[in-house]
């Protein structure tokens, strides 16, 4: 209960990827983003032993997804329990896939409105949880949507209260906690310019 409910939604997203993955014994558990034409994995669980993908998982192109979007379009997941039955349907994807060391997989398309926004998976479940995985992931996904959405909103909120809204530079508060970051054994020099008289029309009027 208090990985699906923490009012942070990183730490939540983080414990949710974990119950996931120890719950089905994977090697794996991540969330990938949709960015414009690219998709980035913005989340990973590893379980002992398993190297991190993460990084080497950021802008991966659109047509080594393209397969899978097209199933995602019509509310499918994927759910591959041998990776050897796709060398020839879907080359690109399976290269991708055997380079992480992926032998089964399973897949589920997160949307938001109607849109798809990303994707959650599993690699390599035991044979014996392949379809259960597949179930908890199509539950999982609302409250990881939910999540993300959370995180999206509180990302504005911290945006709109670091930076004025006319000129979009950091305000007071911005200035504040960068100062606040600073090494107070280190000289620090601050130069001041008024170069419209704004300050003398602020004082005055």
């Amino acid at each position: 209960q208090q990985a699906f409910s923490d009012a942070n939604p990183e730490v939540a997203l983080g414990r949710i990827l974990s119950y996931v993955g120890r719950t089905f014994s994977c090697g794996r558990v991540y969330i990938f983003e949709i960015d414009g034409d690219s998709v980035n994995n913005t989340y990973e669980w590893c379980a002992p032993g398993i190297h991190p993908e993460k990084d080497n998982l950021q802008n991966v192109p659109p047509d080594v997804c393209a397969n899978w979007y097209s199933n995602f379009e019509d509310g499918k997941a994927i759910m591959i329990p041998d990776l050897e039955e796709t060398k020839e349907t879907d080359p690109l994807q399976y290269e991708n896939l055997k380079r992480q060391g992926i032998h089964s997989i399973v897949i589920v398309p997160l949307y938001d409105k109607g849109k798809v926004i990303g994707f959650c998976g599993v690699d390599n479940p035991p044979p014996k949880f392949l379809e259960y995985s597949h179930d908890m992931l199509q539950i999982t996904a609302a409250f990881l949507i939910s999540c993300l959405k959370r995180r999206k909103l509180l990302n504005k909120l911290l945006e709109l209260s670091y930076k004025d809204a006319l000129t979009k530079l950091g305000n007071r508060f911005a200035l504040t906690d960068f100062v606040n970051q600073l090494d107070p054994t280190q000289s620090v020099a601050v130069v001041y310019c008024d170069v419209t008289g704004l300050k003398q029309v602020n004082d005055t009027q």
